[in-house]
């Protein structure tokens, strides 16, 4: 995420990032139903991720409030953990013949504040995304008779 320079000093409080898994069924008669969308907050990775331990380090998370001047730009990066395919479902593609489709969005939303106020502001952003499947895959290893 970048904070290009601001016009005025900021307090970021919190960065929280989240996916929003949406579901559309198709029935035969041509009906569409569209359930409640499900939010999953998505964590940040531990530092004993299976890819630290193959040479893949990420960025330290950043730690909060953080000030930024007038003017000054900040660059914040870190790793976040999707959940499982057991609660995240994989994106349907465009194209795939299907009567139920799953899309989603990821959710960013931080929280700052101006020196000049005294309320946190709340800012949104939403990008849609493809997520491929996230089951990590079972490993069978030959048994020595």
């Amino acid at each position: 995420m970048n904070f290009l320079g601001a016009t005025t000093d900021l307090t970021i409080d919190s960065i929280k990032a989240s996916v929003e898994q949406t579901f559309a069924i198709q029935y035969e008669d041509g009906r569409v139903a569209t359930p409640t969308p499900k939010r999953h907050v998505l964590p940040s990775a531990s530092p004993t991720l299976p890819s630290e331990k193959h040479g893949v380090r990420g960025p330290p998370d950043p730690e909060f409030p953080i000030n930024i001047s007038a003017g000054e730009e900040r660059r914040l990066a870190w790793i976040m953990r999707v959940p499982d395919d057991d609660l995240v479902r994989p994106t349907t593609l465009d194209g795939t013949e299907t009567r139920i489709r799953v899309s989603h969005v990821l959710s960013t939303e931080v929280v700052y504040r101006t020196a000049t106020g005294s309320e946190d502001v709340s800012v949104t952003i939403r990008i849609p995304i493809k997520i491929a499947s996230v089951r990590i895959p079972a490993i069978t290893l030959p048994v020595k008779c």
